[in-house]
């Protein structure tokens, strides 16, 4: 049943999406939603709601998620390494200075 956003105008106004498109795009989505006899709201919700993804959208949605967790190792073994240089730094600073003082007071 199609109720139009007039009859419930007392209803609270829903939460927003912004999308972008270029113009053509839209004028597109406008037509189409005219034939269909929608507004451009109800006719993205419609078309949301029957999106089934392709078998190649789905694999490229394992890959996107296989790279983000192999990013976030890559991200720790990075904050790991950085970790192990600034400690060696620091002994190599200690050393340096020690082997400083034994030669001053020599």
């Amino acid at each position: 049943m199609y109720i139009s956003e007039e009859h419930v105008s007392w209803l609270p106004l829903p939460p927003e999406f912004v999308v972008q498109m270029t113009r053509a795009e839209k004028r597109a989505i406008a037509e189409a939603a005219r034939r269909f006899g929608l507004n451009v709201s109800e006719l993205m919700r419609a078309a949301a709601r029957r999106y089934e993804p392709t078998e190649a959208e789905g694999q490229l949605d394992v890959l996107l998620a296989e790279v983000k967790r192999s990013t976030a190792q890559a991200h720790t073994a990075l904050d790991d390494a950085l970790a192990f240089v600034e400690a060696s730094e620091a002994r190599i600073k200690t050393m340096s200075e020690r082997a400083e003082r034994e030669r001053k007071t020599t």
